[in-house]
C-alpha cells in the first residue's frame, strides 16, 4: 500500500463522465445504479472535488490532481477488473481490483456510498494484495467463525477478437477450526478441497498472475 483516498459515489461519477469508452464497463463492476449517473450527482462530485481541492478550476477549465488523474487513468486503461467479496464472519466485503501497464489500485466499497481507494504498487505481482485481503479474511476465522470469499478475474483475451472476455475465478472458505478449502473454475469447479494457506497462495499466483489469458492447467495444488 502506497496511500489511501476516499471518494463518494458521486465523485466516482464524475471520474466516469471523463473516460464514458469504459464508464458503462465500471458501473457494470461497481453495481452502480441508473440513478448514479444523473447529470446532477456527476456536477454533485465535481463540485465535491473542488471543493476538497483534488481537482482545480483552471479559468473555468478543470483540471484533476494527481491522486484523481490516477484513478482516471485506472478506469480507462486497465487491462484487468479482479472483484474479491465474501464474508469476514457475518460482515460482507468486496474489492475491485484494477491493473494496467502503468497504474494499479483497490477500490473497497464502504457505508454511505464511499470507496477507499488504495493505490498499489507495479513492482509486486498482482496475487500480493488479493492474497492480503484474503489473509484478512483469514485472521477472522476460527474460534467458532467461519470466512468465504470468491475472488474473480476478468481480462481480454490475448490472440483472440477484441472484447472477448477471459475469466478465471477461485473459492475459499475457512470453517470455524481454521480449516480452509478451495475449488477455482480451471481445475475444480464443481467441488472444494482441503488445502493449506501456502497452497491457496500459490494457486492463486496460478490463476492470477498471468498477463490475462487463461493459465496452464498446473499439475499438484
Amino acid at each position: 500500500m502506497t496511500d489511501l483516498l476516499v471518494l463518494t459515489f458521486a465523485e466516482i461519477e464524475f471520474l466516469l463522465s471523463v473516460c464514458p469508452d469504459r464508464a458503462d464497463a465500471v458501473r457494470a463492476q461497481l453495481r452502480a445504479t441508473e440513478a448514479d449517473q444523473e447529470p446532477a450527482v456527476v456536477r454533485s462530485g465535481l463540485a465535491s472535488l473542488l471543493a476538497r481541492g483534488l481537482c482545480l478550476d483552471a479559468e473555468g477549465s478543470v483540471t484533476p490532481g494527481p491522486e484523481v488523474a490516477a484513478v482516471i487513468a485506472a478506469f480507462a486503461t486497465a487491462q484487468r477488473h479482479i472483484a474479491a467479496a465474501g464474508w469476514r464472519g457475518d460482515r460482507p466485503e468486496v474489492m475491485h481490483f484494477y491493473t494496467g501497464e502503468a497504474v494499479r489500485l483497490a477500490l473497497f466499497p464502504t457505508p454511505m456510498a464511499r470507496y477507499v481507494v488504495e493505490f498499489l504498487t507495479l513492482n509486486e505481482p498482482v496475487s500480493a494484495p488479493l492474497m492480503r485481503f484474503v489473509d484478512a479474511f483469514a485472521d477472522s476465522s476460527g474460534g467458532g467463525r467461519e470466512s468465504a470469499l470468491v475472488v474473480k478475474s476478468q481480462a481480454v483475451a490475448e490472440g483472440s477478437e477484441a472484447g472477448e472476455p477471459v475469466s478465471v475465478s477461485i473459492a475459499v472458505s475457512i470453517d470455524a477450526a481454521g480449516t480452509w478449502t478451495a475449488s477455482d473454475s480451471e481445475r475444480s469447479p464443481d467441488h472444494g478441497v482441503a488445502v493449506t494457506r501456502e497452497q491457496v497462495a500459490r494457486r492463486i499466483a496460478e490463476l492470477m498472475d498471468g498477463p490475462g489469458t487463461r493459465p496452464a492447467r498446473a499439475t499438484g495444488v
